[in-house]
């Protein structure tokens, strides 16, 4: 942060001979010298959560060539490559404006381009048109199937638990037909925009038919989640009841074969009691019990409930016939008797292994693990 705080000024403008390049809006003022003419802008504007951006020139004159960015998202483009597209084009056009008066601009390389004599007092509007944005992914990409992203200006939206009665999201889906609007929630962690609407949560009947029914839809940016308590997460959300049944599916220990490197009934560990654990029995190498996944899956998350805590543990997943260690960005593994859980870097993989260490002579006893 020491480091990174005085560099802002420098991402916000860049100055090159004529040239001043608006790269990112933020409320601020600024004293540049752009063509031998010293200028005082003073930027304001509440971006990401709306498009309009004012400048205004408080002190000096000459010319000089202001250029200001276009977001890739204004033209239609997700990321520069066809890894995803929005489902539908933009409704608008950027607007500038100097002065009150609406203005032609040229685009180059990504900035519109003006050029004129600048004087104390002039005032330019710089208007990003925001919407409601829905995201899908390359079709090869096949566990984003029939599931879209929502996106408003350039924020990425999430669906979290914490704004739903029951804590879970990964029931719900939203109709291509169901429209979103954008929301400031000046109460939602010291201020958040959110998209709100309706959306279709699936759930079995006394007779276990699936079944839907409208629910209230809330998605918070991304950036802002796992801040509001442990809850479900989704920024890939269905756009129908196919995808969103799958949560009625078996937990993936329960559809996976069961191995370990010796002990009492593996069967224990996805049984979802934790009254009784399995144990180990000692051997010359490591200690590890395994899934072995009917397809290969996305693993970003372990549970596990200890009933003798290990020294330390890790887990692990199969690639090219090769065990390899799952990075734990927190480097912390849970090692207190009862639950702990720990968020991975996501893994696909078709096996995957939790090693421990003893401490001491004393075997580890493990009640549950659970992956996700």
């Amino acid at each position: 942060m020491a480091r990174f705080l005085p560099q802002v000024p420098g991402l916000i403008y860049g100055i090159r001979g004529e040239n001043l390049y608006v790269n990112l809006f933020a409320t601020s003022t600024a004293d540049l010298v752009v063509n031998n003419h010293a200028f005082r802008l003073k930027q304001e504007t509440k971006y990401p959560w709306n498009g309009r951006i004012r400048l205004t020139v408080q002190s000096g004159s000459g010319q000089a060539t202001f250029r200001l960015r276009i977001p890739g998202w204004v033209n239609d483009q997700v990321l520069p490559s066809d890894l995803y597209r929005f489902m539908e084009p933009a409704t608008s056009a950027p607007q500038l404006k100097i002065n009150g008066q609406i203005q032609l601009f040229s685009s180059e390389r990504g900035y519109a381009v003006i050029r004129r004599m600048w004087q104390q007092g002039d005032v330019l509007e710089w208007s990003l048109p925001m919407q409601v944005r829905r995201v899908t992914a390359h079709e090869k990409v096949a566990q984003n199937k029939n599931r879209m992203a929502l996106q408003y200006g350039p924020i990425v939206f999430a669906a979290e638990g914490a704004d739903y009665p029951d804590g879970r999201v990964h029931h719900l889906y939203v109709p291509d037909t169901q429209k979103l609007a954008f929301r400031y929630d000046a109460n939602l962690l010291s201020g958040l925009g959110t998209l709100v609407g309706q959306a279709q949560a699936v759930y079995k009947d006394a007779s276990n038919h699936i079944k839907s029914r409208k629910v209230n839809f809330k998605a918070i940016p991304y950036f802002a989640w796992s801040h509001r308590g442990r809850a479900e997460m989704a920024v890939w959300i269905p756009r129908s009841s196919e995808p969103a049944t799958a949560v009625f599916s078996p937990p993936l220990p329960a559809q996976s074969l069961i191995k370990t490197s010796g002990g009492g009934n593996a069967e224990l560990l996805r049984d979802g009691k934790t009254n009784k654990p399995f144990v180990w029995t000692a051997s010359g190498g490591k200690l590890w019990v395994q899934y072995d996944f009917p397809t290969t899956q996305e693993v970003s998350q372990v549970e596990v409930f200890w009933d003798t805590p290990p020294k330390s543990w890790s887990v692990s997943a199969l690639y090219n016939g090769r065990w390899h260690r799952i990075w734990n960005p927190s480097e912390v593994w849970g090692v207190r008797k009862g639950w702990n859980r720990v968020i991975l870097e996501t893994a696909r993989t078709q096996q995957i292994r939790l090693e421990v260490e003893p401490e001491g002579t004393q075997l580890p006893a493990l009640s549950e693990w659970k992956v996700y």
